[in-house]
């Protein structure tokens, strides 16, 4: 089965490369970014998700759970076909080729692709500092709950007598 995928993929690239030195290139470079922006986007939320799960320790959905700290697998691809993107600027964007007097500062190549890799590079760290967080704190892969921050904070709160709702009719 791994043959017949590798196989799908190399197709898949060969048909890439040709669309790309066609004469619709520049659909080619759009097909191209709105599938990473939508993958790398589901990649993304997934441990979100997990984390909204711990936080609210939701115990219905351990399978849910686990899948969606799995989408996270697919941000250090993600962001080398992000890199590949920049091949792709010629087509993509009018501006590099034109450039507009009134927006130079802003949209100049340099300076955009620095603010895309910088801005992407934390956009897809965070998720996987979550993950592993949310990984460590797992009761499905450690066999037993351990107290998070969260959990000690929260217990806090609770036996605090500050804290407390105050009662109609107590003192």
């Amino acid at each position: 089965m791994t043959v017949l995928w590798g196989l799908v993929a190399a197709v898949g690239a060969v048909a890439f490369l040709l669309g790309a030195n066609s004469g619709d290139a520049a659909q080619v470079w759009s097909i191209y970014l709105v599938n990473l922006v939508f993958w790398s986007g589901l990649a993304v939320t997934g441990p979100a998700i997990a984390g909204m799960m711990q936080i609210t320790e939701a115990r219905w959905s351990p399978s849910i759970r686990r899948i969606a700290l799995t989408t996270s697998g697919f941000l250090p691809t993600s962001f080398i076909l992000l890199l590949i993107l920049y091949t792709g600027q010629t087509a993509l964007y009018p501006w590099v080729t034109t450039p507009i007097p009134a927006k130079a500062g802003w949209l100049n190549v340099p300076f955009f692709w620095l603010r895309t890799y910088a801005c992407a590079a934390v956009l897809f760290a965070l998720p996987g500092g979550m993950n592993t967080i949310n990984r460590r704190q797992s009761p499905i892969n450690t066999g037993e709950a351990e107290a998070s921050p969260w959990d000690l904070f929260g217990a806090r709160l609770a036996h605090s007598s500050d804290f407390r709702p105050a009662v109609a009719g107590s003192r």
